[in-house]
């Protein structure tokens, strides 16, 4: 299945997307179970998403841990057909421009592309519909980031937050720390809680 079978599924909910930054693990894993979760490769390992996000199919490690969640589905920018023991609900992008796969249509600006796992959840969200997402764990820290690194991550997260913003999407930043600018700070409290069982 690809990415793109699933556009709208969400529309209505609110979600959050956690990153494998030093702030996503100040989070009690009880407040993430209480909202839709899109987790990114190890970040999976203490937010028990119910989506998965993974650009780093030959890394084993990672779908060790994610095969150990056993969320929803998985996201994926590759078949994982190297891996010996490929996920049976991966789901994936059609091309690394996520404006083709945002907008469904093939686009005239530059392609929008980023290695960041984070990047692609966010993108993922706005094609799933969800209405307010959170990010979590977009650290962009000094210590592991150049000034030029995190101006360049922040002009393409500049791009998809315009990109999500006329999709009906609002990318919110939840951690007070990151140096991730191009998205305006938000609050928890902004989202809505997923709905408990009936």
């Amino acid at each position: 299945m690809n990415l793109p079978d699933l556009r709208g599924w969400m529309t209505g909910e609110d979600a959050v997307i956690v990153a494998p930054g030093p702030s996503a693990q100040l989070i009690a894993p009880s407040r993430y179970e209480t909202y839709w979760t899109l987790a990114c490769n190890r970040a999976v390992t203490y937010a028990r998403p119910d989506i998965a996000v993974c650009m780093e199919p030959a890394r084993d490690e990672c779908w060790i841990a994610i095969r150990n969640q056993t969320p929803y589905f998985v996201v994926a920018h590759q078949p994982d057909t190297k891996l010996q023991k490929p996920h049976p609900r991966c789901v994936h992008i059609p091309s690394p421009d996520v404006l083709q796969w945002i907008t469904g249509e093939p686009s005239q600006e530059p392609s929008l592309t980023m290695a960041s796992s984070a990047f692609y959840a966010a993108a993922s969200a706005c094609l799933l519909g969800f209405g307010k997402v959170g990010v979590i764990g977009v650290d962009l820290s000094d210590d592991r980031y150049s000034k030029g690194e995190v101006a360049c991550a922040n002009e393409r997260w500049q791009r998809l937050n315009e990109h999500a913003t006329k999709g009906g999407t609002l990318l919110l930043n939840l951690s007070d720390t990151s140096n991730l600018d191009a998205l305006p700070k938000g609050t928890w409290q902004q989202l809505q809680t997923k709905p408990g069982p009936s």
